[in-house]
């Protein structure tokens, strides 16, 4: 876990990052759940930082690609915790749609 501020924890887990937002101690919340197979490493992190047995007041997701989302629902019910997202993102966070196909012409497999 690297420090971006004194209310700002970051890790990388292999290309994406996850955020721990609140001070080390406190209350906090969890932004985006990375890759799938990564919740022992967030859960290891989070007790690190906040203490162990801590657990956030909920889990903000990003958006609903896969390496942002990845252990949100196992993240959640392990926690007991409500996961929020914006609601133009929630038939792709649920399953109900997919995301559009890439846009070649800008770059990035998931432009």
């Amino acid at each position: 876990m690297y420090q971006i501020s004194s209310l700002v924890g970051g890790m990388t887990l292999v290309f994406v990052n996850v955020y721990f937002v609140g001070e080390p101690g406190g209350a906090w919340t969890l932004v985006d759940t990375g890759l799938p197979g990564c919740a022992e490493r967030i859960v290891s992190a989070a007790e690190t930082r906040y203490g162990v047995g801590a657990r956030p007041q909920a889990i903000v997701l990003t958006h609903g690609h896969f390496d942002h989302c990845g252990t949100a629902r196992i993240l959640a019910e392990r926690w007991n915790v409500p996961i929020y997202v914006h609601r133009d993102e929630l038939p792709y966070v649920t399953g109900q749609s997919k995301y559009p196909p890439s846009d070649p012409t800008i770059g990035g497999a998931m432009a």
